[in-house]
């Protein structure tokens, strides 16, 4: 790369002018040009993260001065355009798409761009994940894991009642009283990296709480004010409340007032965006903290289930009943939320983020004539204040 400037030697008012590098000249930017063959790499493949049977499409930009190939990778291995696979290259882009993904689909992908003078660095890698369900425990008097393979080991002695969830089989919910907990892998999820359950999420369990009764359903944290997770339900802060902390110690911390400890079954779901984290109790919204999260390290200390565990020490072992906790890795809507309530308890419930329930005066859950009619009364009274 060469670089370049010119400057004007001005009149020094004494018969000749100010040496080269004298403030009072006039200098010009800095010009370059650039003798590489090369190609260059101007923009980045994204990572994507969709439903099965969805699209996913990869695009990067370069530069050449040279006519230019791209070859995309999948894994390490040659991507060929066929089938489900579109491979679209012009002069400064190109385009990876692959349609019907499923779970084979699910790699590392990135690009390389060859030119007469030769290849350029690979791209950044970009991932593509599934939208799913990481891990199940549905506490059939055990701690195993449904949807995987990343069983809890019991460290004391779990005991199990009635459980709340009866469809596929399921009897029973994990009572470990406050003293018997599972211990999860440092590998299981959710952990660092794209797709694993901490970058976005929904965490989802029922329970049910006597007097007194609650703690930690889900938690662990490194050395230091690093990498942190809890999901409690009237833990020690006594109300429904997560952490979700990052390297370097940004968290994001939502928190609403505590479960009723009235011997009922309840839903709790916990959901990040990689914004916005909400709190649900029995499919209804709660409260929504915002932040951003996304520089995780890799667990030091394995995850305690139906506990904390804290650098190695357990706390806040969880009291009460649990069942069917369930890790997805990605925020479920609204609607997903509260049909996972619905699908077990029936009926209908009242979705209160929607803006327009402003006007819902009569607390019926819909905005109707009856509502105007409130309205148009407290309208007509104007409610003005005259001079004594």
């Amino acid at each position: 790369i060469y670089y370049w400037k010119v400057e004007e030697g001005l009149d020094n008012g004494a018969g000749g002018t100010y040496p080269a590098g004298d403030p009072n000249n006039r200098v010009s930017p800095v010009w370059t040009f650039d003798t590489s063959t090369l190609p260059e790499i101007t923009a980045q493949p994204a990572s994507v993260k969709i439903d099965a049977g969805q699209t996913a499409v990869f695009s990067m930009g370069y530069s050449s001065i040279s006519s230019a190939s791209v070859t995309w990778y999948k894994d390490g291995s040659p991507l060929t355009a066929g089938g489900d696979i579109t491979i679209e290259t012009d002069t400064d882009s190109s385009i990876l798409t692959l349609a019907n993904t499923d779970s084979s689909d699910e790699a590392d992908y990135y690009a390389i761009v060859t030119n007469t003078g030769g290849s350029a660095d690979p791209t950044l890698t970009a991932y593509l994940r599934l939208k799913k369900r990481l891990a199940w425990y549905q506490f059939e008097q055990n701690l195993n894991d449904s949807a995987g393979t990343n069983h809890a080991a019991d460290t004391g002695n779990v005991a199990y009642a009635a459980g709340k969830v009866t469809s596929g089989g399921q009897a029973y919910a994990a009572d470990p009283n406050g003293s018997n907990y599972g211990l999860l892998s440092t590998d299981a999820y959710p952990k660092t990296g794209f797709g694993n359950g901490l970058d976005t999420f929904t965490y989802e369990c029922w329970v049910k709480l006597e007097a007194g009764e609650g703690g930690v359903i889900l938690g662990t944290f490194n050395d230091g004010t690093t990498t942190g997770l809890r999901f409690s339900v009237n833990g020690a802060e006594n109300n429904i409340s997560a952490h979700v902390r990052q390297e370097g110690g940004q968290f994001v911390q939502p928190g609403t007032d505590s479960l009723a400890t009235d011997s009922q079954w309840h839903h709790i779901a916990l959901t990040y965006d990689g914004s916005a984290m909400k709190i649900f109790v029995d499919g209804s919204w709660k409260t929504t903290a915002t932040g951003t999260v996304t520089n995780f390290a890799a667990w030091q200390y394995p995850i305690a289930l139906l506990a904390r565990n804290s650098r190695g020490t357990i706390l806040e072992g969880f009291t009460g009943q649990v069942d069917d906790l369930q890790i997805f890795n990605y925020a479920l809507t609204t609607d997903q939320v509260a049909q996972a309530w619905l699908g077990v308890q029936g009926g209908w419930i009242c979705n209160t983020e929607l803006p327009s329930l402003t006007y819902d005066y009569d607390n019926n859950c819909q905005v109707d004539i009856a509502d105007f009619a409130i309205f148009a009364a407290d309208w007509l009274e104007s409610n003005r204040i005259y001079a004594q």
